[in-house]
């Protein structure tokens, strides 16, 4: 879709003004801690501690949402944050549970009344950043993914699909998302073979239903041939906790067959831009195992750590050094922009993110976020929508590292390698390096 098309009556077609950034974030960050405080409160690996918004509980001032009672370190330093608490904190009550969520990492788990982001800040004087709470990556907020909500489109099929049938052959990826539905796979020859994983649970997914196909549709068009695997870790309104999800990567990791590449349209914000420990812990062992992981990086329009896929990133101020097989991805508008929501400055490569046609399931969808809350449902007869966010970038590189690699018989580190040198010299107005489709040939 170009910009001259005329547009959709009532869709955005521009930057959201500050008011507006703030109450889509206010009004998805209530929708997700409901969320997700439904399945915390049924428990949890022994655990039924509440999903916080972080600071005050407040979905005004939202910068994270963590478990209340639960704290993480790694495991080389869990007998220095022990013997913190028992010399600072003797009265509390807790938990050590070595090797959980993973192995590497340890958890300390708190009864009720604890402020673990406060414990967290005064252990920050051993080393900022040894123990961290317990967040929630989400796959939807402003600050996440996608940047607008879904909007009716007739203009099939798929724009700028690679004519290179075989393109993603035997390639194996994992996408971490919202879940597969069949009736849409089964609809669009794009996406009616070779994808397998867990049916998206439509109250699980609730308000952003259908995210995880539409995003197996974006990475096809690239590499129609891959074999697609969706990990919908009960995404809940759009979130889950860091823990869960660092459980499934894990386990993709032991797989007989491990996927090549891993695409996750999700991440969060941290305390104090720190490692979420759980996350950083599993994503080097993803490397260690040659996986690459390629991360959106979230839609705040501004340049705030977002994880996983800051995980990219040399960081001196926090210590930390980049992990080479995460690939970090912001978004372009459709004349090779900077994206007005993309995050920006530090993504390692830019693709195009705004208005993406690709499949939607056929409904009544009801507008609940600023600026189209109040606008009348709308229906998608011909199962197709727009969508904008580094969600859909995210999943265009993907596709285009998979056909690299049948294209040109590489492997996933090499096809990667290769298509950043491609990038680095092609980049979109305002942002950096950037792939564009049809650049894996």
């Amino acid at each position: 879709m170009s910009t001259d098309e005329p547009q959709p009556p009532g869709r955005p077609s521009g930057a959201y003004d500050d008011d507006t950034m703030a109450s889509r974030r206010s009004q998805q960050a209530s929708m997700m801690q409901t969320g997700l405080n439904e399945v915390t409160n049924r428990g949890r690996r022994g655990s039924s501690a509440l999903v916080r918004i972080y600071p005050d509980d407040d979905p005004n001032r939202f910068e994270f949402f963590y478990l209340e009672t639960v704290l993480t370190t790694r495991a080389a330093d869990a007998a220095t944050v022990a013997d913190f608490l028992a010399a600072n904190h003797p009265e509390l009550p807790v938990q050590q549970v070595a090797d959980r969520p993973v192995p590497g990492v340890t958890t300390f788990d708190f009864g009720e009344g604890v402020d673990v982001t406060g414990l967290c800040d005064e252990m920050d004087a051993i080393r900022p950043g040894i123990a961290m709470p317990d967040h929630a990556v989400h796959v939807a907020p402003t600050g996440c993914c996608p940047a607008t909500e879904p909007w009716p489109t007739t203009s099939g099929p798929v724009p700028e699909r690679t004519a290179v049938v075989d393109a993603g052959k035997d390639v194996r990826v994992v996408v971490v998302d919202s879940g597969r539905r069949p009736d849409l796979e089964a609809h669009f020859d794009w996406l009616d073979h070779d994808i397998t994983g867990t049916e998206e649970d439509a109250i699980s997914a609730g308000h952003y239903v259908g995210h995880g196909t539409f995003v197996c549709g974006v990475l096809r068009t690239q590499a129609p041939q891959a074999k697609i695997d969706v990990n919908a870790l009960h995404f809940l309104a759009g979130a889950v906790v860091e823990s869960d999800l660092a459980v499934e990567l894990w386990s993709a990791l032991h797989e007989d067959k491990p996927a090549h590449l891993i695409s996750m349209s999700a991440g969060t914000t941290t305390r104090k831009g720190y490692q979420p420990i759980a996350l950083a812990v599993v994503c080097e062992q993803l490397a260690e195992a040659g996986i690459l992981l390629v991360a959106a990086a979230g839609n705040d329009s501004s340049t705030e750590h977002f994880y996983p896929a800051y995980f990219s990133q040399d960081d001196a101020d926090l210590g930390q050094a980049a992990n080479p097989n995460v690939v970090s991805v912001g978004a372009l508008d459709s004349v090779r922009r900077l994206a007005w929501f993309s995050n920006y400055d530090w993504p390692t490569v830019y693709a195009r993110g705004s208005e993406i046609v690709n499949a939607y399931p056929e409904g009544s969808y009801t507008y609940r976020e600023p600026p189209l809350a109040g606008q009348p449902d709308a229906d998608f007869p011909d199962r197709l929508a727009i969508w904008d966010g580094t969600s859909f970038a995210t999943p265009l590189v993907s596709g285009l590292i998979a056909a690299r690699m049948t294209t040109h018989g590489e492997s996933v580190t090499a096809a990667w390698g290769a298509l950043f040198a491609k990038a680095s010299g092609q980049r979109g107005l305002g942002s950096g390096p950037s792939l564009f489709p049809g650049d894996a040939a």
